[in-house]
């Protein structure tokens, strides 16, 4: 970078005769031109602030089974039966996870005529604005058409209506008119779009708090296409938002998805916010890992993705962070958390978990925050590290926890497959014998891949062996005791990530 010219000095007395000048100018500018800013309707106060995609970092919370419903859009972990507070008191605690877990700061949510007029949804609503979270109501058309038919537009006009007056004056709450509204022709949605954005601007509710998906590309290009709206003045001044999966189509290279992605986008990167993706969380894939012909085909999608949205300053939204479709009895395989029953069974929703922490890292890195799979594991009652008496590499030597140092026997990183590992993969956190009770000693082994040797991270910071269901702990009475026990509230039990 050039370095500047020196500025000269300037004496006082020019100095105040200079700015008293210019107070002047000022003042007789003001007269003048307030007349003027008022013929034309302009205004500093009133003018829209410029569009920042990136940032919109979140993740969507969706029923099970997805949205398309007539009913009422009871979210997965909520129930039909709560009430304002108990939802908001259950919401609170999932958006609270959303931030601890995540980093995240922005929720997507389903809406419809059903779910506008039932009260226990604004309690959802409101806890997540409480928490400060920015939240984008979309439209689920209930059939599955993704198109709104003319004898059904009153009714989807009075929604918007009742919520346009609802939250014009909240600027935490933004607006997406239609979930994937590929039912349309590309001319039809332009104009049916364009005529939403009329519509509810001129209701008081902002361009910039509008989120416009792209158009249909082709049998897998869901709200894809961003390039038919980003030169249309009609949208100018509100969010475009892309869906995009690697699901719908054969393998294609890192290379190709990037090339997908940006030509997609067009020449509106500025406001481009990637609404949906997502990739399998269930079948320990590494999205850590370098894309090649041998990985599978999520993991060169995934890495396009994350690197366009952090490299563009895109805005990104994981669908689903819970709920979705029902691709098993409990979940959607692109959860990137699950409810605390996905792992014990029951109804109980806390604390939740990270089924494969390589995708969290995945968007974080989008998002734009350091990141790293390895990282010191410091217990919250000792504040010492989880640690290898004498850098020993030895099978069954049973963990301690000590004074944090950073060194090698005390780096550890989550796999995709469960396994804690430290010394560069060759070595597994194991508990020993392959125990399930109290006081079963955790060592270090060979990886085998066996159940024991995999770990789960909670949201309430314990970690827990998937074999045995119990809490990594540290022993009240001896840190050279690091064992398996029954989950309880203790900070014996509870580890930090330390990067």
């Amino acid at each position: 970078m050039p370095r500047p010219h020196p500025i000269p000095s300037v004496p006082a007395r020019t100095r105040l005769g200079r700015r008293t000048s210019a107070w002047v100018l000022a003042a007789l500018m003001t007269l003048v031109m307030t007349p003027l800013l008022a013929m034309s309707g302009a205004s500093a106060a009133a003018a829209d602030p410029a569009l920042d995609p990136s940032q919109f970092q979140g993740v969507h919370w969706s029923r099970l089974g997805d949205n398309f419903s007539s009913d009422r859009l009871v979210l997965q972990g909520l129930s039909a039966n709560d009430d304002y507070n108990a939802a908001r008191s259950k919401a609170d605690a999932v958006f609270a996870t959303f931030q601890s877990d995540l980093g995240a700061n922005t929720v997507r949510l389903p809406i419809n005529p059903a779910t506008t007029a039932w009260n226990t949804y604004n309690g959802v609503i409101d806890a997540a604005t409480a928490r400060g979270f920015k939240v984008i109501l979309s439209y689920w058309v209930e059939d599955g058409s993704n198109k709104v038919v003319d004898s059904y537009l009153p009714t989807w006009n009075q929604m918007w209506d009742t919520l346009t007056a609802r939250y014009v004056n909240n600027p935490q709450i933004y607006f997406d008119p239609i979930n994937e509204p590929i039912g349309f022709t590309t001319p039809q949605w332009l104009n049916f779009a364009a005529n939403w954005i009329a519509r509810v601007s001129s209701a008081g509710f902002p361009r910039y708090r509008m989120l416009i998906e792209g158009a249909q590309l082709d049998g897998g290009g869901w709200g894809s296409d961003l390039r038919p709206l980003c030169n249309d003045p009609r949208f100018n001044g509100v969010y475009l938002a892309m869906h995009r999966y690697a699901f719908p189509y054969a393998a294609r290279t890192y290379d190709q998805w990037v090339s997908d992605i940006t030509t997609l986008m067009g020449n509106c990167a500025s406001r481009t916010v990637i609404e949906e993706f997502g990739a399998d969380a269930d079948n320990g894939i590494n999205y850590n890992a370098t894309p090649s012909g041998s990985t599978p085909k999520e993991v060169a999608f995934l890495r396009a993705i994350t690197d366009v949205i952090h490299d563009y300053h895109l805005g990104a939204i994981w669908c689903h962070g819970l709920g979705g479709r029902t691709t098993s009895p409990d979940h959607d395989s692109l959860n990137i958390l699950r409810l605390y029953s996905g792992f014990y069974g029951g109804t109980t929703n806390l604390p939740l978990w990270t089924p494969n922490p390589t995708a969290v890292d995945r968007l974080k890195y989008a998002w734009g925050r350091s990141v790293s799979g390895t990282s010191q594991l410091r217990n919250v009652f000792y504040n010492k590290c989880l640690d290898i008496p004498g850098i020993s590499h030895n099978n069954g030597v049973q963990l301690q926890v000590w004074d944090c140092w950073n060194g090698d026997n005390q780096r550890w990183t989550r796999q995709s497959n469960g396994t804690i590992t430290v010394y560069n993969g060759t070595k597994c956190l194991d508990a020993f014998g392959f125990g399930k009770t109290n006081g079963t000693r955790v060592v270090i082994h060979d990886c085998l891949g066996n159940a024991n040797q995999k770990w789960l991270f909670f949201s309430d910071g314990t970690i827990r062996g998937v074999d045995s269901k119990l809490c990594l702990d540290a022993d009240l009475y001896n840190a050279q005791n690091v064992q398996l026990w029954s989950c309880g509230n203790g900070n014996n039990q509870k580890w930090q990530q330390i990067l």
